[in-house]
């Protein structure tokens, strides 16, 4: 019943700007607004809107020295550049995305999103499964009804190859937030998990949806 509910409230909000908006993680308003900024424009996913995601979230750290959402945003957005290959100095923005997690762990001690998106920075770019996993956890303890937490939960055990607790995991932030911007990246990783599992029908079924998901984005943004 709790998740049914978790679900038509996220219907109805359809933004994680308004999730936020609820939880009130820093006092000092202007440091929020630049993180509810980040995030509007982090979804556009280029390497530009990335760019300026966190230059936007070094704004709020710079308003806010205390604001763990703010360090574990910024770690975000720079673990994201590994992937497509926008990191001009690999070893030194991989520390810096480092640092800021282990801030967002320190600041954000009870904001399961820091704390999720710490797991992902430690997960992907520190290799630290066993620390990240436990992160997670933690994340998912603090707002089991918090879509981000269990997708990166998922993508933890994918790295750890606990396949098929990846995909109940992702298929759990999914039912969470059936309208999430990731939904793409979130049914690429379990076509991933059900290859590696050696289930190669459901593998290619879930590349073919994920790969609709992405032809379809592009014609909502022409």
């Amino acid at each position: 019943v709790t998740e049914r509910i978790a679900v038509t409230v996220d219907l109805r909000l359809q933004s994680e700007q308004a999730v936020l908006a609820q939880r009130k993680p820093t006092d000092k308003l202007d440091a929020y607004d630049y993180i509810l900024r980040a995030n509007a424009v982090w979804r556009h996913g280029d390497r530009e809107a990335n760019e300026e995601a966190l230059r936007l979230a070094y704004k709020a750290i710079e308003l806010d020295p205390c604001y763990g959402g703010a360090y574990g945003r910024a770690a975000l957005y720079i673990n994201a550049k590994k992937h497509p290959r926008w990191m001009v100095d690999p070893q030194q923005e991989t520390a810096e995305a480092i640092r800021l997690a282990r801030l967002a762990i320190t600041y954000g001690s009870d904001d399961e999103v820091a704390l999720a998106a710490a797991a992902m920075v430690f997960a992907y770019l520190g290799r630290e499964l066993d620390a990240a996993a436990s992160l997670a956890d933690q994340a998912v303890e603090l707002n089991p009804n918090c879509a981000f937490a269990w997708s990166v939960s998922g993508w933890v055990r994918l790295y750890m190859g606990h396949h098929d607790i990846a995909i109940e995991h992702q298929n759990r932030a999914m039912r969470l937030s059936p309208r999430d911007p990731r939904r793409r990246i979130m049914i690429s990783m379990m076509g991933t998990a059900n290859l590696f599992l050696g289930r190669f029908e459901a593998a290619e079924r879930l590349a073919s949806e994920a790969a609709g998901e992405k032809t379809q984005a592009r014609g909502l943004s022409s």
